[in-house]
């Protein structure tokens, strides 16, 4: 577990998304992020491999919940309460999968604090 101080600062933290980002719903909801593939390599990677220039990732029904409060207004702890009200049934595990989802987006570059 973080320390009393350390955690009291992940709660305070307010991620927001990336610019270059593109966001979608689809049916019920759904988020979908489109990621351009820019810079070197992935030019070269699409001119002779045929890759595409964009990923598109669909977010379940929690990630797409989270994604839309995600406007950096919203504190961690916000986030967690906001999920946690959205679905009741997952309130105990709901910190540990809200940070290891921000920490996720943080580390693919979809968000940042």
């Amino acid at each position: 577990l973080l320390a009393s101080s350390a955690a009291s600062d992940v709660y305070k933290r307010q991620p927001l998304h990336q610019s270059k980002l593109y966001m979608g719903t689809v049916a019920d909801g759904i988020i979908v992020i489109e990621m351009p593939h820019t810079g070197f390599y992935h030019k070269i990677a699409q001119k002779y491999f045929h890759k595409p220039k964009k990923s598109h990732i669909r977010l379940d029904r929690y990630g797409s919940t989270l994604w839309v409060h995600i406007n950096g207004d919203n504190t961690v702890f916000n986030l967690v309460s906001i999920m946690e009200e959205q679905f009741p049934e997952e309130a105990p595990d709901m910190l540990k999968r809200v940070i290891a989802f921000l920490e996720t987006l943080e580390r693919v570059r979809f968000i940042y604090f």
